[in-house]
């Protein structure tokens, strides 16, 4: 591949050459402006067996909002123990949620034909028999259409909250495993 750059340099008239000079210069510049500023991938192959552990002792309590709250509850559950293995919790997570619809397409005789679904997410992450780590808020917007009939619009709504709650679920636990302990040091969450 390097040899093949060379020669298409060869063959140009030298702005290539520029233009390839100057393309891996930004990157270079790129990889060490990111290095320099601490980031670290979630799940790097040294660190990352370390946080799947840590995700497996956070206890999620039970979300009161109904089927949809059970969902919620299930899906963070599986994202943090995906395998099921059993671990002695270390931190709880309490969640409250709150939901409001608006009518997003209103029609001239005032018929509301699709609806925005709203829900927010206000969390708390704590150490089991300690001080509260930290509080969040996540908050997810589905729509739906509303059709003749009312078995269908109801359909459509359960399906948004549903939708809604799977986003949610991967965002909370975004979230959650950027608090954690880094590398296995249980005295500092990851800011």
């Amino acid at each position: 591949m390097l040899s093949l750059c060379k020669k298409r340099m060869e063959i140009g008239n030298g702005k290539l050459e520029i233009k390839f000079s100057f393309q891996f210069l930004m990157a270079l510049i790129a990889v060490f402006f990111v290095t320099s500023c601490g980031f670290e991938p979630v799940y790097k192959a040294n660190g990352g067996k370390n946080l799947r552990t840590e995700l497996r002792t956070v206890k999620v309590e039970k979300i009161d909002f109904g089927r949809h709250g059970q969902e919620l509850q299930t899906e963070l559950e599986k994202i943090f123990n995906p395998r099921d293995i059993p671990a002695a919790p270390k931190y709880s997570l309490s969640i409250k949620l709150t939901s409001s619809k608006g009518g997003q397409a209103i029609q001239q005789n005032r018929e509301v034909t699709r609806y925005d679904m709203s829900v927010t997410a206000n969390f708390v992450l704590k150490e089991i028999g300690a001080k509260e780590i930290e509080k969040g808020t996540s908050r997810m917007v589905s729509s739906y259409d509303v059709v003749d009939s009312d078995f269908a619009t109801y359909a459509a709504e359960e399906d948004a909250l549903t939708r809604i709650m799977e986003e949610m679920a991967r965002d909370i636990s975004f979230k959650i495993a950027a608090l954690l302990p880094k590398n296995g040091d249980n005295n500092q969450p990851a800011k």
